[in-house]
């Protein structure tokens, strides 16, 4: 039986569809819609990427690396409240760096 469904299957199942990861196709798109409105698109990373840091960094998008330690060993890897402080101070410092807050806010007509 278990031959039969499975010969049945080959021969009657659609073929398998893929499609291509749209995780670029996305980020692109919404750092065009930013900056279209006058704003600048920028990336967190929890851990690396080494593909999308690529990416990132030929697209021209500013990123930031937020690996930390400190995480909790359960909860889903979340940080601790000692990483929150780790991870704000680290992002404070990149924007200000980046001189990011000191770009007049954008305009969003809808």
């Amino acid at each position: 039986m278990r031959l039969f469904v499975t010969a049945c299957y080959r021969v009657a199942a659609p073929a398998p569809v893929k499609h291509e990861n749209p995780t670029g196709a996305i980020i692109r798109d919404l750092q065009k819609y930013l900056e279209l409105r006058g704003a600048t698109f920028l990336i967190g990373l929890q851990h690396e990427h080494p593909h999308l840091e690529e990416f990132l960094r030929y697209f021209k998008i500013p990123y930031l690396d937020l690996t930390t330690s400190l995480v909790y060993d359960s909860f889903g890897a979340h940080w601790t409240p000692e990483g929150h402080t780790f991870v704000c101070n680290k992002i404070e410092k990149f924007l200000s760096e980046g001189k990011y807050m000191d770009q007049a806010t954008p305009t969003m007509s809808h």
